[in-house]
């Protein structure tokens, strides 16, 4: 029996935190083939951050909520830098260890439910806008965020146009799931320690849908900064 899609990774996160090092989850996805990801990643420290979210970090201002946080990298460096930084994630045990390794405010929540304070940026990095799993989605969890908002507040995040696996052979993917209605949308399913966790969506959107699902909800839109095919994004009530 499949579990809940991110309980693998709560479990991963919480071994890797009791010192296992070598902790590693199992990855299917829609758009490559099956692979092992070590949970370093996830407790990376400011040094090893990616140029994209360091670059983020010159944006992040006043009050911070910080979505999917995980095991709360960003949470961690923003908070000692002195940001008031609140971060949420829908994995207890994520949260947990997020508590554990000294984040003051923490929520064991999914976004779309999380209406308990506003702030000026909402911070979702690793491509952490892809919670809303497809293009409707998006647009629900943009008109969300107008209740998150201060007045000049800013949705801050990172995605990438997955365009070029279109010329991919997606038969390499164990995971038979539907074609989507747009390319971005990617199906994953996370594995650990014999837990399987049902298949869920994730979006990948390119510039200009952005731009165009960000005008239709009340949003400018700013591309801040790209790398290849990754981009940085600010998003801004009109």
């Amino acid at each position: 029996m499949n579990v809940k899609p991110w309980e693998p990774l709560g479990d991963a996160m919480m071994d890797y935190y009791h010192g296992n090092m070598a902790t590693t989850i199992y990855i299917k996805s829609s758009i490559e083939g099956d692979r092992v990801v070590s949970l370093e990643a996830f407790f990376r420290e400011n040094e090893n951050f990616p140029k994209i979210e360091r670059y983020a970090f010159r944006y992040c201002n006043g009050k911070i909520l910080d979505v999917g946080a995980g095991s709360g990298p960003h949470a961690l460096y923003l908070q000692k830098e002195r940001f008031d930084t609140t971060a949420i994630d829908i994995s207890d045990k994520a949260v947990e260890v997020m508590q554990k390794r000294g984040l003051k405010k923490t929520f064991c929540i999914d976004i779309f439910e999380y209406d308990t304070e506003t702030y000026d940026t909402i911070l979702l990095m690793m491509n952490g806008i892809g919670v809303a799993g497809d293009l409707q989605g998006l647009a629900r969890l943009l008109q969300h965020f107008k209740k998150l908002l201060n007045p000049g507040g800013q949705i801050l995040f990172d995605s990438t146009d997955i365009g070029y696996v279109s010329s991919f052979d997606r038969a390499i993917s164990s995971l038979r799931t539907p074609i989507p209605e747009y390319y971005g949308t990617a199906y994953y399913q996370l594995q650990y320690k014999g837990k399987t966790g049902d298949v869920y969506p994730w979006l990948f959107i390119d510039r200009k849908t952005l731009v165009n699902i960000a005008t239709e909800n009340g949003f400018n839109s700013q591309i801040l900064k790209t790398y290849k095919n990754q981009f940085l994004a600010s998003l801004t009530l009109r």
